[in-house]
This record gives structure tokens, C-alpha cells and sequence, in this order.
């Protein structure tokens, strides 16, 4: 790739035409190559008559022509030979626009010459020509068969350089729409990298994005500048303003180019020493400057451009070292870096005058891949910044929800213990009264007696509901196992409800013969809830009643069992939050319980792949409703069990 790159700017350069080839008949527009002889004049002070009496110390000079920053003025002696037929009307352009001072001396018809001035010193609104034909335009006369010679003066304060070609009015007029077409689509592209780099400093308010805006803005405006645009649109009237946006330009780049390559690579930290030199070119950059409005550009400007130069391959060492260790990013910057070192040597082989280029396309190509290089090496870091900052992101929310959910499962879990605490002392209470009572009074009737044991029982029972609540709480969300087995119901249904209450306070309607497949313990759990659930709530003096049948739901077979009871509420109960774990109503503060029961219901059911659900109907008192939870589980195929 490098060695292609040397060919097509080296080799074309390097070649010169033997012959002089003339205007000949047809043709549109010549580039000025061969026709053209020199003359130094380190004073700057001769005049046209001084030149034409030394017409023999003129040399033959290959364009373009460059001689750097320099002082000295020079004189072109431009011959062109017509054939014969040829048109007599022609344009001579002169390019780039940024020179300074032209003076074209044309032969007229008295045997003399005709002088036209230009340049940057001179307001774009006085050579109105341009605009249409591009900077720098001046009309020239051929004649057929016999050579017309004309003499250019140039002095100029930029890098001395100078391209010449005539054309017709019709050809230049549209090469001039070509170039402007091309500007504006190098200039479009880089304002997308502006709009894009605007954006990224939008998230990330880093000085880096602000220093490539810069070397874009610094890059547009020389360009504008080389173009001769800023001469003939933006200061048309103040050619001394107009003069100064190339060099400016130029320095911004520079300058900016630098302080990119701190910053991108963070060299104050990897690379302390190199660091000076990038510290140097900003330094040299905004001396140079700062002496354009004394007139000492021309001095400061080499030393500045050299130090730019000198600065290049350790940009390119460090882009080298960054992308070896594959920093993203790095590896555009790499590239960019490489192919700005070879734009920029032949810049300086083109300056010292040992090669012959087209400047301006060199400098247009350099800095348009150097911009675009710089943006992509730049979107990469940016790129990987915002994946890397969206995860810790959502590392943050997930570390903020797990403490959220840590916490509130730590509250869950103190509650819950001082509930339990609170339960397990009420029937322990009863106890230790009971047994005292018994103590106290052994010649009790049988009666009392009995009905102290009953107390027992129950209190029993309640601490045996509790620890199977406790121990079947879900606190991990896993869903409960179940060992599913057929037994019949009924014998089952009536244990269930005597260890907890006598008969007469609940009503109970099962078939002898209905058998149900369900897990016995989570059935039993289920059950138990359910009745002490209803006989906590219900109004006083009711009953308490099960219902156990065969029921088909989903296409499914199953044993539905509805557990009724009286409600005393003043407004229609709301049962969807009665199924939330730890929930009890308000208005029954003074009942005892954990808020667990029908949530541990509703978890067997979903064990079993059941349902549960509640249906409330008003009665005939005022206040009072008929409150009916149905708990359905459905049948599976498993092996009988007689017992």
C-alpha cells in the first residue's frame, strides 16, 4: 500500500516532457508545464525593462513551481505557440489563491505591454472575473503560427507556489463549477464529522471533542482560503483579512493536531518525554500567529512547520505502541498518522524544491484523511465509552434492585419472626393457664375438665398450624413439591377440621366415597388455613361450612372445595389483596394471625396446578355479606392408596 502511495505521487512528478507541445487547433485548455522560464529577483525591485534586459538569464522551471516561505520575487516568462486557426480569445488561470501579489504584463498592439495586477492584496470586489472563472483569471490574447510571450510577476508572503494554465472562457467557467462542486462536497463531508463530533461532546463533555470541532473549523477555513471562496464571498472588500485565514487556519491545525494527540493518547502519563515536543508545536504554532500582524510569518512560519513535521514520527511511534497493545481506536489514529507522515515528506520534499507536485491536491488529500481518520479513531473510543458506561449502568441498577430486594426481604424477615413470636406466646399462654388451672383445682368436674382439655387441643393445634405455616413459607419463590396420592376425602376432611374445632362449629358435606388426588400435607395445610381463616372472620353466631365435590374446570376432572362463612363489613370486602403475603385487614387488628393463611393456599394451589379464587354475595342484614373461597385441584393419574 505504502509503495503505491509513492508511486502515484512520486513517479508522475518526476517525469518531464522533451518536446513543446503547442495550443493546437481545438483544444479547450492547456496546463503550463514546459512553456515556462524563471528569473529570481531577491531584491523585488526591478521593473519590467530590467527583466527584459536579461531575457537570457531566465531558466526553464517545471511546474508547479514552489520555493517555500521566502521574501524574493519572481519573474515567469510564459511563451505559448498558437498553430494556425486556433481561437484568439483565451484565460490565463493563475492558482492557488492565496498569493499575495501578481502583476501579468500582456504585449498590446504599440510593441509594449499591458499591466494587470491581482492577488490577495488586492479586494476580491475589484476582480470580479474570478468569481466566474476562479482566483486568479486574466484574459490573454493568441495568434495563430507565431509564439506570444507574456511576463508574470509574484511576491507573496505563503508557501511560494504557483500553478499556471490557459483555457477558454466556456472550459475554465466550467472547471470553476467542478471545483466549486468538489469544495462544497468536502466541505459537506466535513460538516457531517462536525454535526457527529458536536454530538458525542454533547453525551461526553470531553476537551478532545471540542479540539477536533477545531482542527475541522481550521481545516474548512484554509481550505475555503486555498479555494479562493473566503476572497470572493466572505471579505470581498478586505483583501488584509482574507490574506490571513490559510495561515490561520494552518496553525489552528497544527496546533490542534497536538493537543489531539495528548489528549487521545494521554501521553503526560504513558509518554512523559514525547509529550514536550507535542508541547513545542503547539508553542511555535501560536508564536507564528501571533506574527502575522507584524509581518514576520514568513520567519516564524518554517519553524513552526518544522517543528509540525519533527513531531510526526513520534505521533506516529505512539499511535504504533497504542495499537499494538489493541487500545480501540488506536488503529484509525495509526493509519491516519502513517498516511499524514508520507503526505507531509513529500510536502517537504515539494518545499525544498526537490520534487514538483500539485500542492493544493496534496493538502486537500493530507488533511480530508487525516480529519476523517482522527473522527473514526475518535467514534471508536467513544463507542466503546458508552457500551462501557451503559453497562455499569445497568451493573448499578441490578447492584441497587438486589439491595433494594436484600432489604425489603431483611424487613419481610423481621416482621415475620416478631409475628411469630407474638403468635406462638397466645396459645402457650393458654396452656400454661390451663395446666394451672388443673393444678390448682384437681377436683374439677369432668365437664370443666373436658373443657380444659379442649383448650389444650386447640392451642395445640394452633401452634401446629403455625410451625407448618412458618416452615412452608415461600421466602425464595420456589414453587412448593407436592407428593401427590388418591385417598378418600371424607375421613380426611373430618380429621382435618376435629383437631382444630368440634363439630358444631362447622358443617361439612363430602360424598363417603369421593376420592381426591392431592399431596396430604400441603392438602392438610391448605384446609386448615382456610377454616381458621373463617372462623377468625366470621360474624358471631354463624357457622362455618366446607363442600367437597367433583368438578371439571379447563377440561380437567378435580375435587372443588368451597369454604363459606358470614363477613360483617361496611362496604363491599375487597378480597383481591386478601391473597398478599402478610396482609390483615385493619378494622380486625385485634384477631391474631401472621396475614399468611391464604397466601400459603394460594401456593398450594399452584402447586398442584389448581385454582383459587373467592366470590362475595350480600345477605339479607345490613352490613353483613356471604363471603365463599373456591380451592380447586384438579385429578392426576397416580397409583391408588386404600389407606
Amino acid at each position: 500500500m505504502h509503495s503505491l502511495l509513492l508511486i502515484f505521487f512520486f513517479i508522475p512528478q518526476l517525469l518531464y516532457a522533451q518536446q513543446n507541445i503547442p495550443v493546437a487547433a481545438g483544444e479547450n485548455s492547456k496546463q503550463l508545464s514546459m512553456e515556462v522560464r524563471v528569473l529570481r529577483d531577491q531584491a523585488g525591485d526591478k521593473t519590467l525593462a530590467n527583466v527584459l534586459a536579461l531575457k537570457n538569464d531566465f531558466n526553464l522551471v517545471k511546474l508547479p513551481f514552489n520555493r517555500g516561505h521566502t521574501r524574493d520575487a519572481y519573474w515567469f516568462c510564459i511563451t505559448v505557440q498558437g498553430i494556425k486557426d486556433i481561437q484568439k480569445n483565451w484565460l490565463l488561470s493563475v492558482t492557488p489563491a492565496t498569493l499575495n501579489n501578481l502583476r501579468l504584463y500582456t504585449p498590446n498592439d504599440n510593441g509594449g505591454f499591458t499591466l494587470h495586477q491581482s492577488g490577495n492584496q488586492v479586494a476580491a470586489a475589484l476582480r470580479p472575473i474570478d468569481k466566474q472563472f476562479g482566483a486568479f483569471t486574466f484574459p490573454i490574447t493568441l495568434t495563430d503560427v507565431t509564439s506570444t510571450t507574456f511576463y508574470l510577476r509574484l511576491q507573496t508572503q505563503s508557501t511560494f507556489t504557483l500553478n499556471l494554465s490557459i483555457a477558454t472562457a466556456a472550459n475554465l467557467a466550467q472547471t470553476n463549477s467542478q471545483n466549486k462542486l468538489l469544495l462544497g462536497l468536502i466541505l459537506g463531508i466535513l460538516l457531517v464529522i462536525l454535526f457527529l463530533t458536536l454530538v458525542m461532546w454533547n453525551k461526553k463533555h470531553h476537551l478532545i471533542y471540542i479540539v477536533l470541532i477545531s482542527y475541522i473549523i481550521g481545516w474548512s477555513m484554509s481550505l475555503s482560503a486555498i479555494d479562493g471562496m473566503i476572497t470572493d464571498y466572505l471579505f470581498p472588500y478586505h483583501p488584509e483579512i482574507a490574506m490571513l485565514m490559510s495561515p490561520l487556519g494552518g496553525g489552528i491545525m497544527a496546533f490542534c493536531f497536538a493537543a489531539f494527540s495528548i489528549l487521545f493518547f494521554d501521553t503526560p502519563r504513558y509518554f512523559p518525554r514525547l509529550t514536550f515536543i507535542f508541547y513545542g508545536v503547539m508553542a511555535f504554532t501560536v508564536l507564528a500567529a501571533l506574527s502575522m500582524p507584524f509581518g514576520q510569518f514568513i520567519t516564524v512560519a518554517p519553524i513552526a512547520m518544522l517543528a509540525t513535521l519533527l513531531s510526526l514520527p513520534a505521533q506516529l511511534y505512539i499511535s504504533w505502541v497504542r495499537a499494538y497493545r489493541e487500545q480501540l481506536g488506536d488503529k484509525a489514529i495509526f493509519y491516519g498518522s502513517l498516511l499524514n507522515l508520507i503526505f507531509s515528506m513529500l510536502l517537504l520534499l515539494f518545499i525544498l524544491g526537490l520534487i514538483s507536485i500539485n500542492i493544493m491536491q496534496l493538502l486537500v488529500a493530507q488533511m480530508s484523511v487525516l480529519a476523517i481518520f482522527l473522527f473514526f479513531g475518535l467514534y471508536q473510543r467513544f463507542h466503546k465509552l458508552e457500551l462501557t458506561q451503559e453497562e455499569a449502568n445497568i451493573r448499578s441498577e441490578i447492584a441497587e434492585k438486589l439491595i433494594t430486594i436484600e432489604k425489603q426481604h431483611h424487613k419481610e424477615s423481621s416482621t415475620f419472626f416478631t409475628l411469630v413470636v407474638h403468635e406462638i406466646k397466645t396459645p402457650l399462654a393458654v396452656i400454661d393457664s390451663t395446666i394451672q388451672t388443673l393444678q390448682a383445682y384437681p377436683t374439677l368436674s369432668k365437664e370443666l375438665v373436658s373443657e380444659h382439655h379442649h383448650r389444650i387441643r386447640q392451642s395445640i393445634a394452633h401452634l401446629n398450624n403455625l410451625l407448618e405455616n412458618t416452615l412452608s413459607s415461600d421466602y425464595d419463590n420456589q414453587l412448593l413439591l407436592t407428593h401427590s396420592e388418591q385417598f378418600l376425602l371424607a375421613p380426611f376432611v373430618k380429621k382435618t377440621i376435629h383437631t382444630l374445632s368440634t363439630n358444631s362449629n362447622c358443617e361439612f358435606e363430602v360424598a363417603h366415597d369421593h376420592r381426591c388426588i392431592a399431596d396430604r400435607r400441603l392438602l392438610n395445610l391448605a384446609l386448615s388455613n382456610l377454616f381458621v381463616n373463617a372462623e377468625k372472620y366470621k360474624t358471631a353466631n354463624t357457622l362455618v361450612t366446607l363442600q367437597a365435590s367433583k368438578n371439571m374446570q379447563h377440561g380437567k376432572d378435580g375435587t372443588l372445595f368451597t369454604i363459606s362463612n358470614n363477613y360483617t363489613s361496611l362496604v363491599k370486602p375487597d378480597t383481591t389483596k386478601w391473597f398478599t403475603k402478610y396482609y390483615r385487614e385493619n378494622n380486625q387488628t385485634n384477631i391474631d394471625g401472621l396475614g399468611l393463611g391464604l397466601y400459603l393456599v394460594q401456593q398450594v394451589a399452584q402447586a398442584h396446578a389448581g385454582t383459587l379464587n373467592c366470590s362475595v354475595t350480600p345477605t339479607s342484614h345490613a352490613n353483613q355479606w356471604s363471603i365463599s373461597i373456591h380451592l380447586w385441584l384438579p385429578s392426576n393419574n397416580v397409583k391408588d392408596d386404600k389407606k
